[in-house]
């Protein structure tokens, strides 16, 4: 079994694809955890796995996060993605630290969500070459326990 870790991987996205926004990235993690990114708020929230068309990110990190959740939903479903929000509904008060839930993953998913990212980077308007990295930094960040 293999661990993805939501925050880590994100972090090595950003390293990879824009180091000059990790001076921001801290900022941006505390405001995906509050769901108060962009592609968190209004009509245009991430629902079965896809990125909606026309999702306004201001900065490659709050992208590294819609491709990460979209890509996650679509392999693992949407329940398992669930525990890394705050779910208004279904909590009064604010979550724990829900972006550093660990994510078990097969071999299988571990690949299926390297495909997903690169095709979820694609579709929120990444070059090829950065939804690559995006792709790479978040299989890479993929903790394995079984020798892989």
């Amino acid at each position: 079994m293999n661990t993805l870790y939501p925050q880590e991987a994100a972090r090595r996205s950003v390293e990879a694809i824009a180091p000059d926004e990790l001076d921001y990235f801290d900022d941006v993690t505390a405001a995906w955890a509050k769901q108060e990114l962009a592609f968190q708020r209004g009509s245009r929230r991430l629902a079965s796995g896809t990125i909606g068309i026309g999702v306004d990110v201001s900065l490659v990190s709050e992208a590294v996060y819609a491709v990460i959740s979209g890509a996650a939903a679509e392999v693992l479903g949407t329940v398992a993605v669930a525990a890394w929000r705050q779910r208004r509904w279904w909590h009064r008060r604010p979550a724990r630290d829900a972006i550093a839930a660990p994510v078990a993953l097969s071999d299988a998913d571990s690949e299926a969500l390297q495909a997903a990212c690169r095709r979820h980077g694609l579709t929120l308007g990444l070059s090829p070459e950065q939804a690559d990295l995006l792709a790479d930094a978040v299989y890479g960040s993929i903790r394995r326990t079984d020798g892989g």
